[in-house]
C-alpha cells in the first residue's frame, strides 16, 4: 500500500474514532468560549459597552495561557442563569455552590466540600462578605450581631431574585422583600419599602459609588455571612471538553494565587476599604506559646502569627505592635481597652462584651464546621509523666471525677463545655512552664494543653523525653484573632474585618500553608 496513502487511511480513521469519542474537532473548539455574569462591579461590569473588571482581566490572562478565546456578556443576574439553563453560555462567572445547581453546572469535590464542611477551597474566584446597608438617616441601626436580633426587631430584609444566601440566613425567618436587580434595592431602600438590605460589601460599595448615592446609604458593622465564589462551566453546554477546560482553569487560578498575580490585579480593582492609619499603632497582646508567637533567645518576637500579622498588617498599611504578657494580664489589657486585638483566643460567650466576633465564628462553636477567618487550629490533649504513662487513662472526663485525678489547669483558660475545671480536683498555674513543672514534681496527675505548644515547651525546657501524652484528644478549637471593643482605636471594626480578608486570602493562595510548615512542623 502506497505510505502517503497508508498514513492518509490512518489519519482519517483517527479522526473518526476521536470524533465518535466525542473529542473536540478543531473547528468546533474554534469557536470562544461564551461567559455570562451579573453586574457585579468592581468584579465584573460594563464599560464602553464592553466587559471589564477583576474577573474579566484575571479570565482573561488565564485564558491567553491555555490559548483559548472569550466572550464576556454582562446581563442581570436572572437572565445569565437563564442562559445557563438553555445551555447558550458555556461559563458563568460568581456563582456560588448550591445543591439544586449541581444537575447544571460542573462543581469541583473542594468547592462541594467547603459548602458541607466549611474551609476555603483555593479553585474558588473571589471571597464575598454579606452586610446589611441601611439608609444613613437611620442613625440608631444596630450593629449586626445574630439573626435572632433582625426578626424580634420586626426588620424587614431586601434581597434580590435568584440570589442563594446561606442556610442560616435561610432558615432565620426573616422579613424578607427580593428585588430584582442590586440598583433597583438601592432605591427601594431609600424609598423605605426595607429597613435593611442584605448585600456582597465591596460590590455595594461599588454599585453605590456608580449610582452616586455614598451619602444617602452607610453600611451597618458586621458580617452576615461569607461565601465563596466560583467560576463554574455549564454542563448543557455544547462546548467540547468543557470539563477538561475548566479543570485548566482551576489549576490557572491556583498557580495565579502562588505566583502573587491574583493579589496584584485583585488590589488594581478592589480598593483598600479602611480609611487613613491613625495616629498611634495598632496593638496586639498574646501570651507566649511557641511556636505561634513568643520571644526569641536575642529578644525578637517569633512565631507563625507574628509573620502572619506581618504580612497581613503591611498589606493593609496598617502600623502595628504585638506585646507578649502572661495571659491574666493580657485579658486585663482587652478589658480596660489597653490592647486593640487578641492574638489566639478562641470564642467564648462571656467574651463577647469585650471582643468583636464575627457572625462565623459564633455558628462554629455550636455546628464545630471551622469558620472561614480562623488563626490556626488547635488540638488539646492530656500530657503526663513517661514514667506514669501506663498507670494513667483518659476515656471521659466523668471518669476523671471518679478515679480522683489531680489535674493541672492555667489560669483564665476556656477549655470546653465537657470539660469544667470547678468539678474537678486541679492546681492552677499561670504559665505552661510552671504547669509542666507540677507535671514532673508529682503535684498532678494529668495536664491539659495545646499538643503542638505543649511539644514546642517541653523541647524548649530540655524535658520532652520525661513528658508524653495521652493519645485520646480532649477537644479541638480554633484559635482566633478578635479585636477589642472596648479600643479606642477609630474604626477598629473596619479593620478587623480587612484584617480576616486578608487572613483568608493567605490561606487561599497557599501562603499560610507554607508558613505553618515552616514554623510548626511535624508534631511527635
Amino acid at each position: 500500500m502506497n505510505r502517503a496513502f497508508q498514513k492518509s487511511l490512518w489519519a482519517c480513521s483517527f479522526s473518526a474514532f476521536w470524533a465518535a469519542m466525542g473529542a473536540p474537532s478543531a473547528q468546533a473548539a474554534a469557536r470562544p468560549l461564551r461567559i455570562v455574569v451579573g453586574d457585579f462591579p468592581p468584579y465584573v461590569y460594563e464599560e464602553g459597552g464592553r466587559a471589564a473588571g477583576f474577573d474579566v482581566d484575571l479570565l482573561q490572562r488565564i485564558l491567553g495561557r491555555l490559548g483559548l478565546e472569550a466572550e464576556f456578556k454582562v446581563y442581570p443576574w436572572p437572565r445569565a442563569w437563564l442562559m445557563v439553563e438553555k445551555g447558550t453560555a458555556d461559563i458563568i462567572l460568581d456563582v456560588s455552590f448550591k445543591d439544586s445547581r449541581e444537575s447544571l453546572l460542573h462543581y469541583t469535590d473542594g468547592q462541594r466540600s467547603a459548602f458541607l464542611n466549611g474551609g476555603l477551597p483555593q479553585d474558588h474566584l473571589w471571597l464575598a462578605d454579606y452586610v446589611l446597608f441601611t439608609t444613613a438617616k437611620q442613625r440608631d441601626a444596630p450593629a449586626f450581631e445574630s439573626y435572632s436580633q433582625l426578626t424580634e426587631r420586626g426588620y424587614r430584609i431586601g434581597t434580590n431574585k435568584g440570589y442563594s444566601y446561606s442556610p442560616d440566613f435561610l432558615a432565620a425567618g426573616l422579613d424578607t422583600v427580593e428585588v430584582v436587580e442590586p440598583r433597583r434595592s438601592f432605591e427601594e431602600l431609600l424609598a423605605g419599602t426595607f429597613d435593611f438590605y442584605a448585600f456582597e460589601r465591596s460590590v455595594g460599595l461599588s454599585v453605590l459609588r456608580k449610582m452616586g448615592l455614598t451619602d444617602q446609604v452607610r453600611l451597618l458593622p458586621g458580617v452576615l455571612f461569607t461565601k465563596p465564589y466560583f467560576v463554574c462551566g455549564s454542563k448543557r453546554s455544547s462546548y467540547p471538553e468543557l470539563r477538561t477546560v475548566m479543570d485548566d482553569i482551576y489549576r490557572e487560578i491556583r498557580k495565579s494565587r502562588r505566583s502573587g498575580e491574583f493579589r496584584e490585579l485583585h488590589a488594581a480593582h478592589v480598593p483598600n476599604p479602611l480609611p487613613a492609619p491613625a495616629g498611634r499603632k495598632l496593638r496586639f497582646v498574646c501570651e507566649d506559646w511557641e511556636p505561634f508567637e513568643y520571644v526569641g533567645a536575642t529578644g525578637q518576637l517569633l512565631g507563625l502569627d507574628v509573620e502572619v500579622i506581618d504580612v497581613i498588617m503591611k498589606r493593609l498599611r496598617v502600623p502595628y505592635e504585638i506585646e507578649i504578657y502572661p495571659w491574666t494580664r493580657a485579658w486585663m489589657m482587652a478589658e480596660k481597652g489597653a490592647a486593640d486585638a487578641v492574638l489566639s483566643v478562641s470564642y467564648k460567650a462571656t467574651r463577647e462584651s469585650v471582643l468583636y466576633y464575627t457572625h462565623d465564628q459564633r455558628r462554629s462553636a455550636e455546628t464545630g464546621k471551622l469558620p472561614v477567618d480562623y488563626l490556626w487550629l488547635s488540638e488539646y490533649v492530656f500530657f503526663v509523666k513517661t514514667a506514669r504513662r501506663g498507670q494513667m487513662a483518659f476515656e471521659s472526663f466523668e471518669q476523671l471525677k471518679r478515679d480522683n485525678v489531680m489535674l493541672g489547669v492555667n489560669k483564665g483558660y476556656t477549655y470546653c463545655p465537657d470539660f469544667v475545671p470547678e468539678k474537678h480536683r486541679t492546681t492552677v498555674y499561670f504559665k505552661t512552664e510552671d504547669g509542666f513543672r507540677g507535671l514532673l514534681n508529682g503535684d498532678i496527675d494529668l495536664y491539659p494543653m495545646d499538643r503542638t505548644v505543649g511539644l514546642t515547651v517541653l523541647r524548649r525546657m530540655g524535658v520532652r523525653e520525661s513528658v508524653t501524652f495521652l493519645p485520646k484528644p480532649l477537644f479541638a478549637k480554633p484559635y482566633l484573632a478578635p479585636f477589642v471593643k472596648t479600643s479606642d482605636y477609630p474604626d477598629l471594626e473596619a479593620v478587623m474585618y480587612a484584617f480576616n480578608r486578608e487572613l483568608r486570602g493567605l490561606r487561599a493562595s497557599g501562603y499560610y500553608d507554607e508558613l505553618y510548615r515552616g514554623h510548626v512542623g511535624p508534631d511527635d
